[in-house]
């Protein structure tokens, strides 16, 4: 069954970096924020998910729910514990975004952790495991993050063009050139060959 786990683990992991790449997209071309992302496995241990100090959680399950899944600990099997992750993950990020592609909810990663230690004393919030039973996390209702202005800002994300992209970016695509016919293109097509070359006009 671990093995299972495993696969529907890194289909998660997989699904959750998709939606990374989505959000610096949406960053770079709304806000003029590029960020760069840890690539290797050894700087995401070393520094975190990014240089910027965002970590991005995807959950397509909020708006249904709604709860935001705020995790606390994951394992990538079933046969290993569970460790510190997400808002207590100890890395560079400063920032806890949460959210799916049409909007993220991002927290004071500090603040989120506070209240998350108050919550777990008081019994104030459910703590749940996932049904693949690789990560815990609080069930954060979406009237207490708005009621106690727990998020520091809300985005309303979209799809990002790759001409957005390339624009933020500051690239341009050249000019096409406009190439001579040969003889036999200019025998076979003279008017269309003059139009295009801008002769007789």
């Amino acid at each position: 069954m671990s093995g299972f786990f495993s696969d529907e683990f890194n289909k998660h992991l997989v699904d959750g970096l998709q939606f990374e790449q989505y959000v610096y997209e949406w960053l770079e071309v709304h806000r003029g924020t590029r960020i760069k992302p840890c690539d290797s496995e050894y700087l995401q241990i070393q520094v975190g998910e990014n240089y910027f100090g965002l970590e991005i959680k995807l959950d397509r399950n909020f708006r249904k729910t709604g709860n935001l899944f705020i995790e606390t600990e994951e394992r990538r099997t079933t046969d290993k514990r569970y460790y510190p992750s997400g808002i207590y993950r100890i890395d560079n990020s400063w920032l806890y975004g949460i959210g799916d592609f049409d909007g993220l909810y991002v927290f004071d990663k500090v603040r989120l952790r506070k209240y998350v230690d108050i919550a777990k004393i008081k019994g104030r919030h459910r703590f749940v495991e996932i049904a693949m039973k690789t990560s815990v996390g609080m069930l954060l209702p979406l009237t207490t993050v708005a009621g106690m202005e727990l998020a520091a800002d809300t985005w309303d994300l979209c799809p990002v063009t790759a001409d957005q992209l390339n624009k933020a970016r500051g690239f341009k695509l050249p000019e096409p050139k406009k190439l001579k016919p040969s003889v036999d293109q200019a025998s076979l097509f003279p008017e269309l060959i003059q139009a295009s070359m801008g002769i007789g006009s």
